[in-house]
């Protein structure tokens, strides 16, 4: 199993080195990919990442709004 973490920061404008995107998880497993949570910031990567699957931990716009226009996977 590999965990890719694409993003971490909260729901707030300042950007660090450290915390440049929107909440994102990758979880890898036998070739198959399941995102864990869509920040705002990665509605424009979707068709780059291409997930299984979507799941979202809890509906704040750090989480969830990167689906505000709909997802190409299940959610």
């Amino acid at each position: 199993m590999k965990l890719t973490f694409l993003g971490t920061r909260g729901n707030i404008e300042a950007q660090s080195e450290r915390h440049r995107r929107h909440s994102a998880l990758m979880v890898s497993f036998r070739n198959r990919t399941v995102m864990i949570d869509c920040g705002e910031d990665w509605s424009e990567e979707m068709d780059r990442l291409s997930p299984l699957a979507i799941v979202l931990t809890h509906a704040h716009p750090d989480h969830a709004w990167g689906l505000e226009r709909g997802s190409p996977c299940p959610v």
